[in-house]
């Protein structure tokens, strides 16, 4: 039985219906299952989860995207902590460090991007990721806690795709949280 991210078909229809010319997936082949790929319109990229594979997607884009473009960069799969840095693992041996995240976005420079975090730690990636007033970073919990499967992703990225805009999507995820008894997730807005 092979592991899909349930959550990546997820958050690329909503891209696709906010007209998304592209995107570029860095995930292990065995977790994005790559006939869903052929269901959008716009072009879809499957990379394996290597430092080498990010900076070209990141290389790629550089060179793509115009003055008005928005970038979304959508994380999700394993994180855990070592000391206070957030890493998501990468295959069985690499790591990303959310300082990664944040002098990728740096060499961007003014641009419009949205990360999304859905990982455990992901707050650190998100938070860390607001480099200028054009980033805004969310997160599926608080910085310093894990995540595990919830509904954030389910409410976030169709929210996302009717209204165009992130507020109240994240306003609807985080109340979805919040009215769980356990209230364990507590999504976060940078």
């Amino acid at each position: 039985d092979v592991y899909r991210l349930i959550n990546v078909p997820t958050a690329l229809e909503a891209m696709d219906e906010l007209g998304y010319e592209s995107a570029q997936i860095v995930a292990p082949s065995d977790y994005v299952d790559p006939d869903r790929l052929q269901d959008f319109r716009m072009d879809t990229t499957l990379r394996e989860p290597t430092l080498m594979e990010i900076d070209l997607a990141r290389g790629e884009l550089a060179r793509r995207m115009g003055p008005n473009d928005h970038l979304t960069v959508y994380i999700t799969g394993h994180g855990f902590e070592r000391g206070d840095q957030a890493l998501l693992k990468m295959g069985a041996t690499e790591t990303y460090e959310e300082s990664d995240l944040e002098h990728g976005l740096q060499a961007l420079g003014e641009r419009s991007v949205l990360v999304v975090a859905d990982q455990c730690y992901g707050a650190g990636f998100a938070k860390r990721s607001v480099t200028n007033s054009q980033v805004e970073g969310i997160s599926a919990s608080e910085v310093g806690k894990q995540s595990w499967y919830n509904s954030f992703h389910e409410v976030f990225w169709p929210l996302l795709a009717i209204t165009g805009n992130t507020r109240p999507a994240f306003k609807a995820a985080y109340a979805l949280d919040d009215s769980r008894e356990t209230k364990s997730q507590h999504p976060q807005h940078f």
